[in-house]
């Protein structure tokens, strides 16, 4: 049954993505100045600034998404151009993964390892692309060619029907 989220009533509360366990949600609210990351409880209890805010200093954060494992969060922070970075859940210690470019939509692969990310090489205006990120290595790899892919997706994995 769905539960109305209550608490940030006039605030555009966007891009949720589920704890592996299913017993947390991440998301983006704009509140109290810039978008910026928080974690609540799937009831509504424990809600959770996850992200640090610094005054004078502008941390634009969207785009979650949480580890396979449950213990690091992908996002996209934009100061300048979009980057990818992580934060650890219990720590709360950020990582940037990314920095040549514009790096947007992180999505992590089932084997917590790697993810794919939009990648923009050039100037705005110019084609965006799928790219597997190695988050270890930080090695790349292109996938999509096409003009303006965006917001990939990993399926779970795949279990055999016989």
């Amino acid at each position: 049954m769905p539960k109305p989220f209550v608490g940030r009533t006039g605030f555009e509360t966007t891009s949720p993505s589920f704890s592996p366990d299913g017993k947390q949600i991440v998301f983006m609210s704009p509140r109290p100045l810039t978008p910026q990351l928080y974690t609540m409880n799937v009831d509504g209890t424990g809600l959770r600034l996850l992200t640090p805010v610094v005054a004078g200093k502008r941390s634009y954060r969207t785009g979650p998404d949480w580890s396979p494992n449950g213990d690091e969060i992908a996002f996209q922070q934009q100061n300048g151009d979009f980057q990818v970075w992580t934060i650890g859940v219990k720590d709360r210690v950020m990582r940037q993964i990314t920095s040549e470019g514009e790096n947007e939509d992180p999505s992590w692969a089932p084997d917590g390892r790697h993810m794919s990310i939009t990648r923009r090489l050039g100037a705005i205006g110019e084609q965006r692309n799928i790219w597997v990120l190695d988050e270890r290595t930080g090695r790349l790899r292109q996938l999509t060619q096409s003009g303006d892919a965006r917001l990939s997706d990993w399926s779970p994995p795949l279990k055999a029907a016989f």
